[in-house]
């Protein structure tokens, strides 16, 4: 007799197969059978999912339980992450999109409202002023603050790559591009593009992107926020590396530190998650510290504690580690995540 499965030789008393795990069936399958498989099937995974839970909220126990040999109790750590990863994206993504403040590109801040009243206070003296000046001496002044300044493009308009002015500070790569007035507003892109020269394939598509990217840059926000898990989780193999350089007289394997990787950033999007459903239920709290700073504290206290059990160091050499991990993280993100920004401009 062979495995239904996968036509393994089977013993006559072999209750599974030895070579896939498939439980052995004597023939076609009924529905009591079909019905206890399913209910024995989700009680499995029922006492694993709520151990798994129960054990990744005690810093380091989860990663302690997998590298000590007791797997199959637990969800495996990338099931979890990916897991995890998406439910915290779901709930980001619905936070981005039902509340535009945010990511307030074009909301104004307590800060930006201060600015804008001092603003306003200026141009109310310096209105006066202008009251008690000539045309004469008004022209006088254009002409020299013109001469001055040297606009040679007064007529035109400016473009440059993620060129979202003042509203955002961004400005990774400035390419500026010069178009006049008229011709923006009368040529479509291809009649710019050639009537300006622009025939490199990279410059017409980045422009074209900086096109769409004004148009649509709320997508671009909830397109970014959509590639971060996967960001993460092909950064994941870079900060282990950096990790078993770190630990290099500890006799943990490069899957290991794998392992903690993995766990450690499911516990950020599972607390991601609780922050952005609580966002969602009260968006007032938004404006205010009483959820965001108390959730990066515990994650900072987490880790720091996940490091000093798993690797079992002193709290002197855990910190003094703890300390470079996270300056090397910070960088190691940076990277990734500009990378991500980059070639999701590209091609959102």
């Amino acid at each position: 007799m062979n495995c239904s499965n996968c036509n393994n030789p089977l013993n006559p008393d072999d209750l599974f197969c030895s070579q896939c795990g498939q439980k052995v069936s004597r023939g076609r399958q009924r529905a009591r059978e079909f019905l206890k498989e399913g209910w024995n099937e989700f009680v499995r995974f029922d006492r694993r999912f709520f151990r798994t839970m129960l054990a990744i909220l005690i810093p380091g126990k989860l990663t302690t339980e997998i590298t000590s040999g007791r797997r199959a109790r637990y969800i495996k750590p990338v099931k979890l992450y990916i897991g995890f990863s998406i439910i915290a994206i779901s709930l980001l993504n619905f936070l981005v999109e039902h509340n535009e403040d945010f990511f307030d590109f074009d909301g104004k801040s307590s800060s930006n409202i201060e600015m804008e009243m001092a603003i306003d206070s200026q141009l109310m003296v310096v209105k006066n002023q202008i009251k008690q000046l000539s045309d004469t001496d008004i022209q006088n002044i254009k002409k020299a603050s013109l001469e001055k300044l040297n606009l040679e493009h007064t007529d035109s308009v400016e473009y440059s790559l993620f060129g979202m002015g003042n509203r955002s500070g961004i400005d990774i790569v400035h390419i500026p591009v010069f178009f006049s007035k008229a011709d923006f507003q009368n040529l479509n892109k291809t009649e710019l593009f050639k009537k300006y020269g622009i025939t490199s394939w990279l410059d017409i598509k980045l422009l074209k992107q900086q096109f769409r990217f004004q148009d649509k840059e709320g997508n671009y926000v909830t397109f970014i926020i959509q590639k971060i898990g996967i960001c993460i989780l092909i950064m994941l193999p870079f900060l282990a590396l950096f990790l078993k350089l770190i630990y290099v007289r500890n006799d943990f394997y490069y899957s290991e530190h794998l392992i903690f990787s993995l766990n450690i950033h499911s516990f950020l999007f599972m607390l991601a998650s609780v922050v952005s459903a609580i966002y969602i239920i009260e968006p007032a709290l938004m404006d205010r510290g009483d959820v965001m700073i108390p959730s990066a504290i515990l994650f900072v206290f987490y880790l720091f504690l996940s490091l000093k059990l798993v690797y079992k160091q002193s709290i002197f050499k855990t910190t003094i580690k703890f300390l470079i991990i996270n300056l090397a993280y910070f960088y190691l993100a940076a990277f990734f995540f500009a990378t991500l920004a980059l070639i999701s401009f590209l091609f959102f």
